[in-house]
């Protein structure tokens, strides 16, 4: 394909991806207490894949997505971001930090959310250790920067 052709392509799926995005955003993990939150909360866990390999009694690190729901129809579902390390043969996990995302922080910084009551937040994929997708009724939001002090997120409809 000569260059001009695959810059008019790229133009074109840039344009295309444009019209139905929303405003990239920068959002604050806030620490949270490294237990485990109640049972009754939790509505799904994931584990991503393992990434940062040693030679110590730590193996590897990867990170846990837990979504947390508090009852009320009206409240968004709460985010929660886990970082373990294992040693051998998986032995030994540990939760090492747990970090929270705000849905409602996403709708304050411009992103137009569905309405709370009537929209399920589904896990969609990992699309590598530090960023995962989500669908949220008609929008997909990408989460990168996992387990770090804040995440970006990019959504579109």
């Amino acid at each position: 394909m000569p260059a001009c052709h695959a810059h008019f392509a790229a133009l074109i799926l840039a344009v295309t991806f444009s019209v139905n995005a929303q405003p990239v955003v920068e959002l604050a993990a806030k620490v949270m207490k490294r237990s485990s939150p109640a049972y009754e909360t939790i509505s799904f866990v994931t584990e991503g894949p393992a990434y940062g390999h040693t030679d110590g009694t730590v193996r590897g690190r990867y990170h846990r997505i837990l979504i947390l729901n508090q009852g009320l129809a009206y409240d968004r579902p709460t985010i929660r971001i886990e970082t373990l390390t294992y040693g051998d043969e998986a032995c030994c996990r540990r939760v090492m930090g747990a970090w929270s995302i705000d849905l409602e922080d996403l709708s304050e910084k411009g992103v137009s959310l569905p309405d709370s009551a009537t929209t399920e937040l589904r896990f969609l994929r990992w699309r590598g250790p530090r960023t995962v997708e989500f669908a949220y009724g008609a929008l997909t939001c990408r989460f990168a920067g996992i387990g770090k002090g804040s995440v970006t997120a990019a959504c579109k409809q």
